[in-house]
């Protein structure tokens, strides 16, 4: 039995990522790296599209207050002001941005396209 596989076998499970340290072997093997970029990718591909849906509410809100567009469709409430759609897009716009740089630092990946 390697002796890897026996500091396993006697490290509890919260130890053994700090074991992998120790030896110097990676925390992560391959396809868990993989599973983890695919995971953030989704996860910056939602944040993305709500900041654009975001954006389009707060600029909607902000001409109907204008006289510019229709009734808004929340009247009362955290809701129906511009100023939270407009600041709740930007902040998706920010995880979005803070998602792709962390998952163009991923190892093994190949760098992307900025978006």
């Amino acid at each position: 039995m390697p002796a890897n596989r026996l500091a396993e076998t006697f490290y509890p499970s919260w130890i053994r990522p700090m074991a992998s340290v120790w030896t110097g072997e990676p925390i992560l093997d391959r396809e868990a790296v993989r599973h983890v970029r695919i995971a953030v990718d989704v996860v910056s591909f939602l944040a993305n599209s709500l900041a654009v849906a975001s954006l389009t509410l707060g600029l909607w809100r902000l001409a109907g207050d204008l006289n510019l567009a229709g009734h808004f469709f929340i009247g009362e409430g955290l809701f129906s002001h511009w100023q939270v759609w407009i600041a709740l897009a930007m902040a998706l716009k920010f995880g979005h941005v803070s998602l792709d740089r962390t998952l163009a630092r991923v190892p093994g990946g190949k760098p992307r396209a900025r978006s």
